[in-house]
């Protein structure tokens, strides 16, 4: 901290980046201490232009990996919208940590509690009946003033800069945005875990780029296309069998995923 004292109870630091960082060498990025990121999804209106080259290379240098979007939803519609465009683009990938929900928007800034609290309730709804971990983003001037939590029962990933957050028991803490990394150019934001995810969210052993299903022998996987899957096992690892299709935690399956036990 800037006044030389400690920062207590973390278990983890991470980042979050997006198009703003550009090119990103994640095997300097994680030999320097950063055990995880929050990826940006969208930017102005489309896929962030770095999301898929970063969520492949990070998961590739052992970086744990979880997204946010920053909301532009005025309406529980449009919140579900955008709970379907970060679920469609994750669908395919390893996410181990949180999906989280950036309100802070001016267009939501006009908006009553109540009308926030269902306009965040349905983005987390969603990507929690999809088998994610929805927490809320949020700096600590709406957590205060715009946004009531008794409203919203998820958990918090605060934002406050050069000093501890006073919000009772966040999740994650967003300390500065002007940390320095290895393997990024310029300024970064830097983040604090202080709660074990491990609980509750599933350990996530998707397929990645490059990756067969022999890789993952006696593991529980995510399997985007379970045709594919059998076709792969018939025509190249006819002793692996799949043990049915099922979600970890008893979470129902989003659509077009499976997952499977594979044995020998």
């Amino acid at each position: 901290m800037p006044d030389g004292s400690a920062i207590t109870n973390v278990i983890a630091r991470g980042i979050d980046v997006s198009r703003w960082q550009g090119d990103i060498d994640w095997s300097q990025v994680a030999a320097d201490d950063v055990s995880f990121v929050m990826l940006g999804t969208r930017s102005r209106g489309a896929v962030d232009p770095y999301f898929h080259q970063n969520i492949q290379a990070a998961h590739a240098a052992g970086v744990k990996v979880g997204v946010y979007i920053y909301s532009l939803a005025t309406t529980t519609d449009m919140a579900v919208q955008e709970a379907d465009f970060v679920l469609d683009l994750i669908k395919d990938y390893p996410v181990s940590y949180p999906v989280a929900f950036d309100m802070e928007d001016d267009a939501q800034g006009v908006l009553s509690k109540d009308e926030l609290a269902a306009i965040a309730n349905a983005f987390c709804q969603r990507i929690s009946d999809a088998g994610y971990y929805p927490i809320i983003y949020a700096n600590e001037n709406w957590l205060n003033n715009k946004l009531d939590m008794s409203k919203m029962d998820y958990p918090v990933w605060v934002a406050r800069y050069s000093a501890r957050p006073s919000y009772s028991n966040p999740v994650m803490w967003q300390a500065t945005n002007t940390g320095s990394i290895n393997g990024i150019s310029g300024n970064v934001d830097i983040d604090f875990q202080f709660s074990d995810f491990t609980s509750v969210i599933p350990a996530n052993n998707s397929l990645s780029p490059g990756e067969s299903l022999e890789d993952h022998r006696g593991q529980d996987v995510l399997l985007p296309e379970l045709s594919d899957a059998e076709g792969r096992l018939d025509q190249r690892w006819g002793g692996l069998v799949l043990h049915g299709v099922r979600r970890s935690g008893g979470n129902r399956l989003a659509d077009g995923e499976r997952r499977a036990l594979l044995s020998g």
